[in-house]
């Protein structure tokens, strides 16, 4: 609601639902994972950071609207990157949480990832201002690729912790790769900064991890 009303609830303009994206699926994560926290403290500890992480990302928004002038570039791009990868931890540790505690069917666990998946997808193809025709083809490989790995890490005998992590780790490699591709800042020294970003990542979670 806040953010529909700095945006002047324009819902014919693109930006309006890349912009309501982030803060939605924050909010929405964030609430899943509360029904699986035990620990009053880790609850209070997400409420914290989840208003905490609005509340920036909020303010960047009125800045990029009404203080232009004052808005550094690219800045709402970096902060739904960050705020994304903690909103994909939350909602794929809660989604393996259900599948634990509550016996979900896989299959309907599959359709909402699948469905979040592809709404990250989407907002980096609106944000980066690209054609469908080049952003197309790649929402639906982002998006597939993001289903494979939920498959794969579903089999694995860790905590819903963890294969949340192991989630969130190729999906910052992902969008951040792309995000480069599609400003045609692309090169050598990013892929290796990233892949060894990426490799040291998984190789700290699955060392450290609890495998029951």
């Amino acid at each position: 609601f806040a953010v529909s009303l700095l945006l002047n609830w324009k819902f014919q303009c693109a930006d309006f639902w890349q912009l309501l994206i982030t803060p939605s699926a924050l909010i929405g994560s964030c609430l899943f994972l509360l029904l699986f926290l035990n620990e009053p403290i880790l609850s209070h500890a997400l409420l914290i950071l989840a208003c905490g992480l609005f509340a920036w990302y909020t303010e960047n928004v009125f800045v990029f609207h009404y203080r232009t002038h004052e808005y550094q570039p690219y800045a709402l791009e970096h902060i739904s990157l960050y705020i994304n990868l903690l909103s994909v931890f939350f909602f794929f540790s809660s989604l393996y949480a259900a599948r634990i505690f509550l016996s979900i069917p896989l299959i309907y666990l599959i359709a909402s990832g699948t469905v979040v998946s592809a709404l990250f997808s989407l907002q980096l193809v609106l944000g980066s201002k690209i054609s469908w025709q080049r952003g197309g083809p790649l929402l639906f490989g982002l998006t597939l690729v993001m289903l494979e790995l939920f498959l794969a890490v579903s089999i694995l005998p860790t905590t819903f912790f963890v294969a949340g992590l192991l989630m969130a780790i190729p999906y910052y490699l992902m969008m951040n790769l792309t995000r480069h591709a599609f400003y045609n800042s692309l090169n050598r020294k990013v892929i290796l900064r990233n892949g060894i970003i990426g490799t040291l990542s998984f190789a700290v979670t699955l060392f450290a991890a609890p495998w029951t």
